[in-house]
């Protein structure tokens, strides 16, 4: 079997040749909220155009991966990099947390749909996702090996069949890798191994930590991914070289890296000047970077660094294993009130720990671990639903919605699954929670079957007539 053909047989993307129609009713250089795919109707995007877009030549495209399906969400946070570097910008609206063949569908429709409609520079498709959409970003672009020229993961790397940090790698890596993670994101430890997995089988790459939890990078972080990319694309001459961009680029750089130093952050400041000495080598001169690398390289905050971060994982995971083992000590009805006991205990002492004002290691060991406990409760529950138990399903959706009680999603998976288990009151209250919290999809409440013996209760009604009257006006679904 070829590498193309098994290309083709894990994510089943069709290349098709661009039929470039002229798209005078998409605007330039603002949010189109919603594209539909031509093809299927039932498949959407949101678009960013630059305002420099015209046919008349090739342009970067990004694929973006939201894990519940947010598609302007990504589309948004790269504006601004999109707008500066000339990169047209899709989130896709189908692909979500859940059975890969949809989100490789979903990739596969947005995919040939932007071929048509506009003007791409086929040597320089990225991808880029948050958490399991970065995921589903990774395998786009593995999977078609050689078709993706990058990919920018947020919250999480590879997909588990193809974990470099298990050696999981049946093909090489072909494409150029900027990782982003928040220091208090759960998957920090996923990231700090992966980093370690790239360099040994010497994948370009690099890694940036921002002052965040799990979550999509901010728009600054995302800028500096579009640079990243930007000088890979000159190094392999997909685009043409531009000394005053490399030296306004490196400038930047190194004043966040300053800035850190300046701030006493010297081991965050000692990888940002890594990792630009590796971003511009062969760019330009970079002999003031090895000095700063040099001089940081021994500081105690630098020797200590790698070690200290070590240590926060274990107590990560420690902390993480505590709590779950109250949690599965729950079932036992003999522990049941100790366990339940306990388990409440080791929430609170994390909650209390995640709350210091200042950051430290040990409060990034409690947030961590916190959103690791979400993680493993909101996963569990969805996954038990989809195996037909809303009972069991609510009551992990339940500690969940205690750990995230601003997320509207999770409320409204709460109230789905108690809607499915018959218990109307308590669905009811979980629904006014998720509205309450800013939960606004009225097409999908409307038509999500877990709530079809709802449909007849008042209180249902007024909730859907509230996200219908709190819809902003848009002009209509683009074509």
């Amino acid at each position: 079997m070829t590498r193309a053909v098994a290309a083709a047989l894990v994510i089943g993307i069709s290349f098709v040749s661009a039929a470039l129609a002229k798209e005078d009713a998409i605007p330039r250089g603002e949010l189109v909220e919603r594209v539909v795919v031509r093809a299927d109707a039932s498949h959407a995007y949101a678009l960013y155009l630059p305002s420099a877009y015209t046919p008349e030549r090739a342009w970067p495209i990004l694929y973006c991966f939201d894990p519940v399906a947010r598609g302007a969400v990504p589309v948004e946070r790269f504006r601004e990099a999109a707008e500066r570097y000339g990169w047209i910008v899709v989130g896709s609206y189908n692909a979500r947390n859940g059975p890969t063949s949809v989100s490789l569908d979903a990739a596969k429709k947005m995919w040939e749909d932007t071929h048509a409609r506009f003007a791409i520079d086929d040597r320089r498709i990225y991808t880029t996702g948050f958490s399991g959409g970065a995921r589903v970003a990774t395998l786009v672009a593995y999977g078609c090996e050689t078709c993706v020229a990058g990919v920018i993961a947020h919250g999480a790397g590879f997909p588990t069949s193809y974990n470099p940090a298990e050696k999981k790698l049946p093909l090489p890596v072909r494409f150029g890798y900027f990782a982003a993670i928040g220091r208090d994101d759960f998957n920090f430890p996923e990231i700090v191994a992966l980093d370690r997995a790239l360099d040994r089988i010497d994948v370009r790459h690099t890694v940036r930590r921002f002052e965040g939890a799990h979550e999509w990078a901010p728009a600054d972080v995302c800028v500096e991914a579009v640079e990243w990319m930007e000088l890979a694309a000159m190094r392999a001459g997909s685009r043409s070289k531009d000394a005053a961009l490399v030296d306004a680029i490196y400038a930047s750089w190194l004043a966040r890296a300053r800035a850190l130093e300046t701030a006493g952050d010297r081991y965050e400041a000692f990888l940002l000047y890594e990792a630009a000495y590796a971003a511009f080598e062969g760019a330009r001169d970079t002999s003031d970077v090895a000095t700063r690398i040099a001089a940081l390289r021994e500081t105690k905050e630098v020797k200590s660094g790698p070690k200290s971060e070590s240590d926060e994982i274990k107590r990560q995971s420690s902390l993480a294993s505590e709590v779950a083992s109250y949690a599965a000590a729950r079932k036992d009805q003999d522990q049941r009130l100790v366990a339940g006991q306990e388990f409440r205990r080791a929430l609170n002492a994390l909650k209390e720990r995640s709350r210091d004002e200042r950051d430290s290691p040990e409060r990034r060991v409690a947030r961590r671990a916190l959103h690791q406990v979400f993680a493993w409760y909101f996963e569990t529950g969805l996954m038990l639903a989809d195996q037909g138990k809303p009972g069991e399903a609510a009551e992990a959706l339940d500690v969940a919605a205690d750990l995230a009680p601003k997320s509207p999603e999770v409320h409204y998976r709460l109230a789905a699954a108690r809607a499915s288990d018959g218990d109307r009151k308590r669905a009811i209250e979980a629904l006014r929670r998720a509205v309450e919290e800013g939960f606004a999809d009225a097409a999908r409440l409307g038509v999500d079957p877990a709530f079809q013996q709802l449909r007849d209760e008042s209180e249902f009604r007024r909730l859907l007539e509230t996200i219908h009257k709190d819809e902003p006006d848009t002009p209509g679904d683009r074509e």
